[in-house]
């Protein structure tokens, strides 16, 4: 059964604010040296990098940024602080500090296999320097892109499997949800992505719509039973039998994500614009999974567009307001657990199962029932992302908001593509079965 997690109606979207990342192969001296030069420009002054036994000489930039530092009166040169040291100095580095400052510190956080601890603070420039923080936030992302594959060489990245999954079980599937999915199996039409449908024994299929709805050469019918995790089985057929579906229902998804890997979608989002194949990044299991934002409704909808200030008009159409509450909910870093890409073996996946078969193992039928949002849903995600993140950058001040910029470089195709409202999303009698 598709199932969402029942919140308090009305309430705004926003996840509660909470208080070993990978290694990395280490550059070079020629390519860090090249590295710098492109990103920083030649300077009079160099330091000494050291990497294990080997020492790398690097030129820092002395020059005035754009942010006229010169300019600034004394003690401000740093601006609010971004968090991190300078590597060479152990200096903190605020949001004002010279362009070179920063890009020395993203050249060896990159080189340090950090570059997800990279992203994070340059995605907090925006905010902490009003008036130039965005441009430079810009610059300093290609730097990171530049960086990352001069020193770091060929990545683990690779395509996801090319599976877009759906979780039904228990009542009748409506035709919208059925349209939802028909929609998506055209899109993989002679693309080599595969529409499967995750369900039991105890589902009627037949004689529902005429034909079923895997009759068709995109669509499977798989048995969701052979796909959970041992972790979470009991648990699973405990929710099933006290019909506590949203709960069922998620610790499916972790399952067959981090066994299959691919796409899972509640059965309510729509392809949209997305093209399958081409709007889907190549991911590593180690990389947090493509998330979509935290969008239940049309109320849910209307309190996102609230926090964000959102001016409507006639001329917005719906789609420009799910757009805008959906932008919005990104740069919060508030997520829902209704859409995943993640690689076969996700780590992300991995925690989730591991987090979620403790919060069940002693959850009685109520709580299954009416705990599934904390127990397995959103907010155990966010828990999760929350801990995921701290480790995977190594800043222990991570902020919720931080997570907008841990999302995979090219999520933006997903983001912006798939129709995260329609019709079915306004069918929420069966939170419960």
């Amino acid at each position: 059964m598709h199932a969402r997690h029942d919140e308090r109606a009305g309430r705004s979207p926003v996840p509660p604010r909470q208080a070993s990342g990978r290694g990395g192969a280490v550059a070079s001296a020629s390519s860090h040296l090249a590295m710098l030069q492109r990103a920083a420009g030649n300077a009079a002054v160099t330091r000494s990098l050291r990497r294990g036994s080997a020492a790398l000489t690097l030129p820092l930039q002395r020059t005035e940024s754009a942010t006229a530092v010169r300019d600034r009166p004394a003690g401000q040169e740093q601006g609010p602080a971004l968090g991190v040291a300078h590597p060479f100095t152990n200096e903190p580095i605020g949001a004002l500090a010279e362009d070179g400052v920063i890009t020395s510190y993203l050249l060896d956080a990159v080189a340090r296999g950090r570059v997800d601890q990279a992203k994070v603070i340059v995605g907090r420039l925006p905010e902490l320097d009003p008036e130039h923080g965005r441009e430079r936030a810009l610059r300093f992302r290609r730097t990171i892109e530049e960086a990352a594959s001069t020193s770091l060489g060929p990545q683990e990245k690779q395509p996801i499997p090319p599976l877009v999954h759906f979780f039904w079980i228990g009542r009748k599937m409506g035709r919208t949800a059925l349209a939802n999915i028909h929609q998506w199996a055209d899109r993989a039409a002679n693309t080599g992505w595969k529409i499967w449908i995750w369900t039991d024994g105890a589902t009627d299929w037949g004689g529902w719509f005429g034909k079923k709805p895997w009759d068709r050469g995109e669509i499977e019918k798989k048995d969701v039973t052979t796909a959970l995790d041992q972790r979470v089985a009991g648990a699973y057929r405990r929710a099933v039998q006290a019909g506590a579906y949203p709960t069922a229902s998620d610790l499916a998804r972790y399952s067959i994500l981090h066994r299959y890997g691919g796409v899972y979608a509640d059965v309510d989002l729509g392809v949209g614009r997305v093209r399958l194949g081409h709007d889907v990044p190549r991911l590593s299991a180690a990389d947090v999974p493509v998330l979509g934002p935290h969008l239940r409704d049309r109320k849910n909808r209307s309190a996102a567009l609230g926090d964000a200030g959102f001016v409507d008009g006639p001329d917005r159409t719906e789609g420009d307001r799910t757009a805008a509450a959906a932008e919005h909910l990104y740069g919060i870093g508030a997520y829902g657990n209704q859409f995943f890409a993640a690689q076969r073996g996700s780590a992300v996946m991995d925690r989730m199962l591991d987090h979620t078969a403790r919060r069940t193992a002693d959850a009685d039928e109520d709580a299954l029932k009416d705990g599934a949002a904390m127990l397995t849903g959103p907010y155990a995600l966010w828990n999760v992302l929350q801990e995921y993140a701290r480790t995977r950058t190594g800043l222990a001040d991570l902020k919720q908001e931080d997570l907008a910029h841990l999302q995979p470089d090219g999520a933006s195709g997903l983001h912006r593509g798939i129709s995260w409202l329609t019709e079915e999303s306004e069918n929420q009698e069966y939170e419960h079965g």
